[in-house]
């Protein structure tokens, strides 16, 4: 059962099925957007760094559905891992216009190096064009809201601030993952919550890295409160 799991196809109709499932429920439940003038950089065609808790992102697509339906270009790259978890991620990714980025920033900080410095760079070369990327800072194996050190370094190098995206439903089951990643269910309420654009200076990214925390506990905490007082 473990190699059938593993198995390429067995990955690639997971992933057609989660897919279709999360597009259908998405479009299903009643979404309500916080913080919308937070997007005025961006709407002005500022590359913007866009974070999220990892097991909040099966819902981050409504946020680009949103963003589209006000006239913005949102085709957001996503950085994922290398595992077939993360192949499985970015799969469905594509349903919703999301390109992923293979690799991951902490990757890049391991004796042997998984793609992860290559794909920082790609980022960072996407920024540069003025593209929105998307990452999972506590991301691709936790600690669960912790974000790591990549996040600021990326934002500080880029220039481009980090957008803290908080997000909360209804309805939903906590898979048994390494986050408790939230699948969302059907016909419920949803939160999306858009933080302050918080700018990291280049010289001192390191010791901004505590405020990007901050800001993605804070929005998080937001959306969650938002949807609780209905």
């Amino acid at each position: 059962m473990r190699r059938l799991l593993q198995h390429p196809a067995t990955s690639a109709v997971l992933a057609w099925c989660l897919g279709w499932y999360l597009k259908l429920t998405l479009a299903s439940i009643r979404w309500h957007l916080v913080g919308e003038e937070n997007l005025t950089q961006a709407r002005a065609g500022a590359p913007m760094v866009v974070a999220v808790w990892h097991d909040e992102l099966t819902m981050l697509p409504q946020l680009a559905i949103a963003a589209r339906a006000m006239g913005m270009r949102l085709t957001p790259r996503l950085l994922v891992s290398r595992h077939r978890d993360g192949q499985i991620l970015a799969s469905i990714m594509r349903r919703f216009d999301t390109i992923p980025i293979h690799g991951s920033s902490r990757d890049s900080r391991k004796k042997r190096d998984h793609g992860g410095a290559a794909a920082v760079r790609q980022l960072l070369s996407i920024l540069a064009a003025g593209d929105h990327v998307v990452v999972t800072p506590d991301g691709p194996r936790g600690p669960a809201h912790i974000a790591a050190p990549g996040l600021a370094q990326l934002a500080g190098l880029s220039g481009a601030p980090i957008l803290p995206i908080g997000c909360a439903v209804s309805h939903r089951r906590l898979l048994p993952t390494w986050d408790r990643m939230v699948l969302p269910l059907p016909f419920g309420r949803g939160v999306i919550a858009i933080g302050a654009p918080v700018p990291i200076p280049r010289e001192t990214w390191r010791e901004n890295l505590p405020a990007a925390q901050a800001a993605l506990e804070a929005i998080s905490l937001h959306a969650a409160t938002t949807l609780a007082g209905g």
